[in-house]
């Protein structure tokens, strides 16, 4: 492998790790998420989740898509342990120091502020990295900005 770009990644733990603020934020903003999915409510969580996360209201998606989404909100709280509390390990001593290859951080100037916590970290701790923030995208900028993610993933593996 040459090189590695991650696209918003969100692993949580990294903010918390670095005891970043907006993590407490985070999760309050996904407090009304966790209580839909608690009580039951599918369709409730899946607005909360794409109110926060997705590029428009669950409310102005077709309904196939809308379904689609909502059919699958517990996928989203099966991944919990990974991500806020990485289960795997990937926040382990020296784990992403030791990973010696260029890695591009991308991110939307308009995702959640937890994702510009998680990056924050990500870059402190990744020895080749490198930021790039995508002007007026948020958190589905491959999907709503395919050409600048295009062009700066095209640019990551020219410098690779």
């Amino acid at each position: 492998m040459r090189s590695l770009t991650l696209v918003e990644p969100v692993l949580f733990a990294a903010a918390r790790a670095a005891g970043a603020p907006e993590h407490a934020a985070w999760q309050r903003d996904m407090a009304p998420f966790a209580l839909a999915l608690a009580e039951g409510d599918p369709g409730r969580a899946a607005e909360a989740f794409q109110a926060l996360w997705g590029a428009a209201p669950l409310s102005a998606l077709p309904p196939q898509q809308r379904a689609y989404i909502t059919d699958r909100t517990g996928l989203i709280a099966l991944q919990d342990s990974a991500l806020t509390r990485d289960t795997g390990g990937l926040l382990g001593w020296q784990r992403l120091e030791g990973l010696g290859l260029p890695v591009l951080l991308l991110e939307g100037c308009r995702s959640p502020a937890i994702i510009a916590a998680v990056q924050t970290e990500l870059a402190r701790r990744l020895p080749m990295a490198q930021r790039r923030i995508v002007e007026g995208a948020g958190h589905m900028l491959p999907i709503t900005h395919p050409g600048p993610v295009a062009e700066a993933v095209r640019d990551h593996l020219a410098r690779a």
